[in-house]
């Protein structure tokens, strides 16, 4: 089809790219019986039994150009591990795992066959497979690209809260490639099931749905397997599991960041070593027995605990254990994971990324049917992180440019968010000197009269580019709360039927978990206030933009810790006062205005970044009150 745009240029561009790359057929008949890779953690392994059909294809081998913990290396050098050694490692685990308990335990073997254990090792080499360059800095993202499948495949309507397993479903289900590799696997292996059935075990497995997602996973022979298998390599909700995924990456971001060293004080460092040492010395043991075949019922024994009543066995690590890992996985998001550097960065990320799929999805509406949207979608998506952010780039600065408003009938708020999009690409540009700014922040306060509570707004731009500097201002759980009281004090007065504490857990965490942008409004939102604030800031600052970034991770962080506890209010604004400083939403200011001392906010930039977090607080307030079901 002959492209009139650059920005159509680029979009079939993208559906190129995933045919080429992604969807043609690898003779890997041809290819070697056996590869070695030699793992940290983990030591040398040895893929065969039909699994080198799988990990010699593309889709597979794009996982080496996949950082672990996506731009954590700005700030972390060390972080550079790819998401393929991950995935090599969780092979491992997960194998040696079920292999000791198949020799420890008759009923585990009844369970699980040698074929069963294969399809395991499968489902943990391929469990990270639909990763994207910036990981999961973009989960985000997900309800977009779920909203857009829904209307083209069945198998979406289970609801993914990951948008990496989003992307694995697609493959598993949709992919020529993989279908390929995935049918010489299973001939290899002399697996008795068809390829479609091991398709959709290794998916179920993955996505960890412990009922049936699949029509033909509802017999009671399957489901004993595939959830063996899920608590082997994950964990299930309200269940639990093993876990052999959150092991091998506890053990591998540690070792390869080393930021307990210089992240905690004495005390905890010491602390943290002894957690550490606990979970190594489980996982040397397990390898060793692995490949000797000693002390199986020692190691099983002492580490694992399995629960044979019920219809399904419970499978679950020693107290002990569980406590070292909580301790070591509660470290790891706090100082690293969600730390107050990615919070940003990933906020950043997620709004560019968002933006650029909304534009892909406009055109691919325009000039090609559902399917071909999704391939060009899914391409932009796989992209490693530098390919993403250049590519995100050039969509972004082509909007600014064509005529996309009457091209592809967008309207004004959502043309304003396209656009001002493209302003936030100079952060990504100077995204270096970004995150040393963040990296030990220094804020300074800012009163909200209307609220009578303070907000942290840093000292010194975020960067200057040519005559403009960028000011951040941060909303926390502290302002959240002070939000949710008023909206069910709202919904208190005026007599509303439904339990308050349940409607606004799904107003304001529940629906943010899928596509947090629409949830709190940012598009809506950030155009009224430019609309109509921007003309009086504009008297004292010269020229100046407004621009809102939501934190997905803070409400994940929500739903992980109210779980399922009754949705009480009380509880929530416990939970919220609690963790207190976790920022929710970014308000950026981009401004000419340039203070005398620099470091230093005066008088009238206070004012006028005090009338911005103001009118933003006040516009979100009103929007979510309006959508109670009074």
């Amino acid at each position: 089809m002959l492209s009139i745009t650059p920005l159509e240029d680029l979009f079939w561009f993208l559906v190129r790219e995933y045919e080429i790359r992604y969807s043609k057929l690898v003779n890997v008949e041809e290819q070697t019986e056996s590869f070695t890779y030699r793992i940290p953690i983990v030591g040398n392994v040895i893929i065969d039994d039909g699994l080198t059909s799988l990990i010699k294809i593309p889709l597979v081998q794009r996982l080496m150009q996949i950082r672990q913990l996506a731009h954590t290396y700005l700030f972390i050098p060390g972080a550079n591990h790819s998401r393929f050694e991950h995935s090599i490692g969780v092979m491992e685990i997960a194998s040696a795992i079920a292999q000791l308990l198949r020799r420890t335990y008759s009923k585990i073997s009844e369970i699980l066959s040698e074929e069963d254990v294969l399809i395991l090792k499968a489902s943990a080499l391929l469990h990270d497979l639909g990763h994207s360059g910036l990981g999961h800095a973009l989960d985000g993202v997900t309800g977009r690209l779920v909203s857009h499948m829904s209307e083209v495949y069945e198998m979406y309507l289970f609801e993914p809260k990951k948008l990496d397993l989003a992307i694995t479903t697609y493959l598993l289900l949709e992919n020529e490639q993989l279908k390929r590799a995935i049918t010489e696997f299973i001939g290899k292996s002399r697996i008795k099931y068809e390829r479609n059935l091991v398709q959709k075990i290794i998916a179920q497995v993955v996505v960890e749905e412990w009922d049936p997602i699949f029509s033909e996973l509802t017999s009671k022979e399957l489901k004993l397997k595939y959830r063996v298998m899920q608590m082997i390599l994950g964990s299930i909700k309200g269940i639990g599991g093993i876990n052999s995924d959150r092991l091998d990456w506890i053990l591998r971001d540690t070792h390869h960041t080393e930021a307990h060293k210089y992240l905690l004080e004495e005390q905890h460092y010491q602390t943290f070593e002894s957690k550490l040492k606990e979970l190594r010395k489980f996982i040397e043991e397990l390898l060793k027995g692995a490949r000797t075949g000693e002390k199986d019922k020692k190691i099983a024994k002492k580490y694992i605990e399995i629960n044979f009543q019920g219809e399904t066995p419970t499978l679950k690590l020693s107290s002990a254990l569980e406590e070292a890992i909580s301790y070591l996985r509660g470290v790891l998001y706090e100082k690293i994971y969600e730390s107050f550097t990615r919070s940003l960065l990933d906020s950043l990320y997620t709004r560019l990324v968002y933006t650029c799929m909304r534009v892909l999805s406009y055109i691919g509406h325009a000039v090609a049917g559902l399917e071909t949207l999704t391939r060009a979608l899914i391409a932009y998506l796989l992209e490693p992180d530098q390919v993403l952010l250049d590519l995100t780039s050039r969509i972004l600065r082509y909007c600014k440019v064509i005529n996309i408003k009457a091209l592809y009938n967008i309207d004004d708020i959502m043309l304003s968010f396209i656009h001002r999009g493209a302003d936030l690409t100079q952060l990504v540009e100077n995204i270096t000197v970004l995150t040393q700014t963040i990296l030990d922040p220094k804020f300074d306060s800012l009163y909200v009269k209307t609220f009578n509570f303070n907000v942290k707004v840093l000292k010194r731009p975020l960067v200057k580019v040519g005559n403009f500097s960028f000011y951040l201002i941060t909303l926390d759980y502290s302002h959240l709360a002070e939000i949710i009281q008023r909206i069910a004090r709202t919904g208190k007065t005026s007599g509303m039927e439904t339990d308050i504490g349940t409607a606004i857990r799904h107003l304001l965490i529940d629906r943010a978990l899928m596509d947090p942008i629409l949830t709190y409004h940012i598009p809506s939102i950030e155009y009224t206030i430019n609309e109509d604030l921007g003309p009086e800031l504009r008297r004292d600052l010269g020229q100046v933009d407004i621009y809102l970034l939501i934190n997905y991770y803070a409400f994940r962080k929500l739903d992980e810790v109210i779980g399922n506890k009754t949705a009480k209010i009380e509880n929530i604004i416990t939970i919220l006062n609690k963790h207190a400083h976790t920022p929710f939403m970014f308000i950026i200011v981009r401004t000419t205005y340039t203070p005398e001392v620099p470091g230093q906010i005066p008088s009238k930039l206070r004012e006028n970044l005090e009338k911005c977090a103001e009118r933003t607080i006040n516009e979100l307030l009103t929007r979510k009150i309006s959508e109670l079901p009074i």
